[in-house]
């Protein structure tokens, strides 16, 4: 993989990714994988940080937070070539866990700069897209 963008959402997990984030960065280095980073506070707008590393050439973009995170970065590369690596940080990690991909950070850097790629499928619904799981009927009722 050439070098990747590592998009850190510091408040997911409540503080747990900001916590981390140094010590993932000395892991990442660890592996001899090339990045960069940015830090984005919340979720308004990482979609859009995605799809703009898309655009300007990111072969690859690792998502560091909670499902939320991985779900708005992986949006904004739907349709793009350019791969999305996840680095799970956030409180429940039900993407990585789906995806059998490693919950612990050492596992996740370790797959990031050594991994293989796959498709997966994005899902979509009138409110957006999903990669995890949706929930109708009696379960999205419970939801909102």
């Amino acid at each position: 993989m050439d070098a990747v963008l590592v998009i850190v959402n510091p408040s997911a997990g409540s503080g747990r990714a900001a916590k981390c984030w140094p010590r993932v960065q000395r892991m990442l280095a660890r592996e001899g994988l090339a990045f960069s980073s940015v830090l984005h506070d919340g979720l308004a707008g990482l979609s859009e940080l995605a799809a703009d590393a898309a655009r300007s050439g990111h072969t690859a973009v690792a998502a560091m937070g909670g499902d939320g995170t991985i779900r708005e970065v992986a949006r904004g590369l739907a349709g793009t070539d350019t791969v999305l690596g996840i680095i799970p940080a956030g409180t429940g990690n039900g993407t990585a866990h789906s995806l059998a991909l490693p919950l612990d950070l050492q596992g996740a850097c370790r797959t990031l700069a050594r991994g293989v790629e796959r498709h997966v499928d994005l899902g979509s619904s009138l409110r957006g897209s999903f990669l995890n799981v949706a929930g109708v009927g009696l379960d999205a009722s419970i939801a909102q």
